[in-house]
């Protein structure tokens, strides 16, 4: 929570300047940002509930695409002093290994982590996180909720050109005045090129995208606790007193978040990479067992238990303790996937030596899960997409200054393996039913 909060009042103190028009300092003017815009975030969640946060999360996820396509735009008239292919071309010749996705293993991100504990904390991220999940749970039908989540893959294909193109261009602009922080790229790239009457708008719209994504997560800390604890202790409630509780941890939580916010004001290697270490306490574990409970019909619940306390313990020595990313140069990401395979072996023994758990049943609604017909082929070519998008921005391709030969080569290659993937699912589909016929709810 404090992560969705900062970034909130970095952008909305650099873009009207509150350090300077209140006379006060700048930790000042973040804190009074920080308060106002999560007051009004509590009170939205809190009075709005979930259906308010999707309608919001519709709004404003039309105009965000338009404004954020709008950014890099300006931004490249910009460094062309008013052409937009000159300010390209600057990009290209100044420095192109910047737009390099591959990068080195000295990166604060290597590119060989997407391989060992990025995979599993992406997978943790869209696949079991509340505030994520609770909109496809949802929907409307099982075609539905697929339909929003390939379109939601396909907007993340496109967003990392829109929102780290900026921050490169950024780096061109005020190249001169380099500014103290990374976390300020955005915001005061946003400051100069923005003319007066779009500033407001932008506030606006990035204003309620993150508020709705703040109000997602009160709205899902609230959930969690009212099923997992409150009604664990009281299973007789009401539905009115589960509001009632539900509402006084969404506030409990908020106030919370908004005095920690404050204290990632310094962090060393900016907002995300704090973000993904603190994450690393308890991701792995989850997905963990989450695809343990996948595999195995009747796990027992104390494995469960000893796998989390394990594996924040270990995370905790050797990231806090022995801080082994800056003493032996291994990632940290890298270590959560070592831990991941560790704890899947850990399970698998525990499962193994342990009496095995009660086999819970979900009520059965009576209703029949139907896919989406396009669901396989689309996913696809999300994958195809993905891989080319890592091509383009690679030593193959835009970071050599032009297009290599063996670029073409090794597109052609991608898309013709997703043909071949996509004819091979068409004709496998011919024999059965669409996916997920017969499934009941």
């Amino acid at each position: 929570m404090p992560f969705i909060t900062l970034p909130r009042a970095l952008t909305l103190e650099k873009i009207f300047n509150v350090q300077q028009l209140l006379g006060i300092s700048y930790q000042s003017s973040l804190v009074a940002m920080i308060c106002l815009t999560g007051a009004i975030g509590t009170a939205y969640a809190v009075f709005g509930g979930l259906r308010a946060i999707a309608v919001s999360d519709t709004i404003n996820g039309v105009f965000l695409l338009a404004i954020i396509f709008l950014v890099p735009v300006l931004g490249f008239i910009a460094l062309g002093h008013g052409h937009f292919q000159e300010g390209v071309h600057e990009l290209l010749r100044q420095n192109p290994q910047k737009l390099n996705m591959i990068g080195n293993a000295h990166d604060s991100v290597p590119f060989s982590t997407l391989f060992t504990g990025m995979i599993f904390a992406n997978l943790f991220y869209w696949c079991t996180n509340q505030a994520i999940m609770q909109k496809s749970l949802a929907a409307r039908s099982l075609e539905e909720a697929q339909k929003g989540i390939l379109l939601t893959g396909a907007f993340k294909l496109i967003l990392p050109l829109l929102m780290m193109l900026p921050g490169i261009i950024a780096w061109h602009y005020f190249r001169g005045h380099p500014l103290v922080s990374s976390d300020l790229a955005y915001p005061a790239l946003i400051a100069a090129l923005l003319p007066w009457w779009l500033k407001g708008f932008f506030v606006a719209i990035i204003l309620g995208a993150v508020m709705s994504h703040f109000n997602a997560i009160l709205n899902a800390s609230a959930t969690l606790l009212t099923y997992d604890f409150y009604l664990h202790r009281r299973p007789g409630a009401t539905d009115r007193q589960q509001i009632r509780f539900g509402k006084q941890m969404t506030l409990l939580v908020a106030i919370i978040s908004i005095a920690c916010a404050p204290l990632l004001i310094h962090a060393p290697d900016g907002i995300y990479t704090l973000l993904r270490r603190f994450t690393g306490f308890f991701n792995m574990p989850v997905i963990a067992i989450v695809l343990f409970a996948f595999l195995v019909s009747r796990p027992p619940a104390i494995a469960a238990k000893v796998v989390l306390v394990f594996h924040a313990l270990l995370y905790g020595i050797f990231i806090l303790g022995l801080n082994v990313d800056a003493r032996w140069g291994i990632s940290f990401i890298h270590l959560m996937g070592i831990l991941f395979a560790c704890e899947m072996l850990l399970l698998f023994a525990l499962n193994h030596y342990l009496p095995s758990g009660n086999k819970g049943r979900l009520p059965d609604s009576g209703s029949e899960l139907v896919g989406w017909r396009y669901a396989v082929p689309v996913s696809i070519a999300l994958i195809a997409a993905l891989v080319s998008l890592y091509l383009t921005f690679s030593p193959l391709g835009l970071v050599s200054g032009h297009l290599q030969q063996g670029w073409y080569i090794a597109m052609v290659l991608v898309w013709s393996l997703a043909l071949i993937a996509h004819l091979r699912y068409a004709r496998r589909s011919k024999s059965r039913p669409l996916a997920g016929n017969g499934l009941r709810a």
